[in-house]
């Protein structure tokens, strides 16, 4: 199985977002040491189009996969650059994750109940949550052949609920303020 982390160069909201520092480290290391240490996956893959991220991304243990400039547009969402990386990564792996690159609060016990989930609820794909159902900004697993073939989120999900001190979907300064303080 492999754990996909998309990191986009380009952030607008937060310049440099993903290279960040957030106690220590930039905000992606988080993300690949938690893939890692969760014995999950064959591979942790870092797809971008920036040096940077890819230099960080190989540095923490994860491989890079090069995504092309199309890819990295601010309008392609998140599952059209899943869709893409895994028709040419895992066409034969029965499942995936897709794990944000800004998620510091995350532990392993999410990502193995998460996958757990998927493998008892028999849809497509399970998404992380805080518990008032707030989109998590954590990750998300699914059936490689749903990514593949497009297979929407929205309708085909169930949900895996983390703790509230684990939520804080990254995406403005003050989101990521907020992530400080949860940390602290």
């Amino acid at each position: 199985m492999i754990c996909l982390i998309p990191a986009r160069g380009g952030s607008t909201r937060i310049p440099r977002k993903n290279t960040r520092d957030f106690h220590g480290q930039p905000i992606i290391a988080w993300s690949i040491s938690v893939a890692i240490r969760s014995g999950l996956f064959d591979r942790v893959i870092v797809t971008t189009e920036n040096g940077e991220i890819a230099a960080i991304a190989s540095s923490y243990g994860a491989s890079v996969h090069i995504r092309s400039a199309e890819m990295a547009q601010d309008e392609i969402g998140t599952q059209e650059v899943a869709q893409s990386a895994f028709k040419r990564l895992n066409p034969n792996d029965t499942y995936s994750c897709v794990l944000y690159a800004t998620a510091p609060l995350l532990l392993t016990q999410d990502l193995l109940g998460g996958f757990d989930r998927l493998k008892t609820v028999g849809t497509d794909y399970v998404i992380s949550k805080g518990r008032d159902d707030i989109d998590a900004g954590a990750f998300y697993f699914g059936k490689t052949k749903s990514f593949i073939t497009g297979v929407p989120l929205e309708g085909n999900h169930a949900t895996f609920y983390l703790d509230d001190d684990r939520v804080c979907d990254i995406n403005t300064l003050e989101d990521w303020n907020r992530a400080e303080k949860i940390w602290n």
